[in-house]
Parts: C-alpha cells; sequence; structure tokens
C-alpha cells in the first residue's frame, strides 16, 4: 500500500486530500467575515484528522486505512454534492428515510474501500483531482 510506504509524494497527496475533503464551501467563499474562532476550531479540527493519519500509520493496518480515506472521501464527497438532498423527500417515514441513507452510506463507503484496496495511490489522486475540479470550479 502506498500510505505505509510513508513516501513524500504520498504524504503530500494525503494531506492535500485531507484539506480539501473537510473544507466546507463557505469557509472560501466568504473568508473575511468569518469570526476568527471558527478559523480556529476548523485547524483543530484538521490537526485531528492528522493525529488520525498519524496513528493509523503507526498501526500500519491496511483495512484500517482504507476505511478511513473511504470514508474521508466521502465526507468529502458529501459535502461537495450535498447527498443528504437526495434522501430528504423520499419517504414520509422517517425510519425509512433513515436506513436508506444509511444503507447508502455503506454501499458507498465499500465501493470507495474495495477501488482503494484495489489501487490505493491512484484512488487518491482521481478523488484529489474530483474534489480540486468540483471545489474551485
Amino acid at each position: 500500500m502506498g500510505f505505509v510506504n510513508n513516501k513524500k509524494d504520498n504524504l503530500l497527496l494525503s494531506f492535500f486530500l485531507i484539506i480539501i475533503c473537510i473544507t466546507p464551501y463557505w469557509i472560501l467563499n466568504d473568508f473575511d467575515s468569518i469570526n476568527k474562532s471558527i478559523i480556529f476550531y476548523y485547524l483543530i479540527y484538521i490537526i485531528f484528522f492528522f493525529i488520525i493519519l498519524f496513528f493509523l500509520s503507526l498501526i500500519k493496518s491496511d483495512k484500517l486505512i482504507c476505511f478511513f480515506y473511504s470514508s474521508l472521501i466521502f465526507y468529502g464527497l458529501d459535502n461537495k454534492l450535498g447527498l443528504s438532498i437526495y434522501f430528504e423527500n423520499f419517504s414520509n417515514y422517517l425510519i425509512l428515510k433513515y436506513f436508506t441513507a444509511l444503507i447508502f452510506c455503506l454501499i458507498t463507503i465499500f465501493i470507495i474501500y474495495s477501488f482503494l484496496k484495489k489501487n490505493f495511490l491512484m484512488t487518491k489522486k482521481i478523488s484529489l483531482n474530483f474534489f480540486d475540479y468540483s471545489f474551485f470550479n
């Protein structure tokens, strides 16, 4: 797996993937009017993800690292595309709505996980290119 080897390009790619996936649109759209405490909490949020990544690299478990990245990529997709909107009017029953959204999340995370297991570095690069394109355009 690419990350376990601790290559500099993989670490830099991981750094940018984490930043792009967890950054919401509203931080860059109206940066001047954001309260300084929100920026401080956002930086703590970023540091938290890097601490998780650091501890996962110490464990050197390929499955945990792939699960972390697949969850991160799914969170980035949900953050940028607003996937929860599609389930808003799905049903009048709340339990059915949440159950369907949960199944969709799990299936999507599993698909991303299988792509990561197949080709870790290429999946990270494709994800970063997608988020870069959708975030800055």
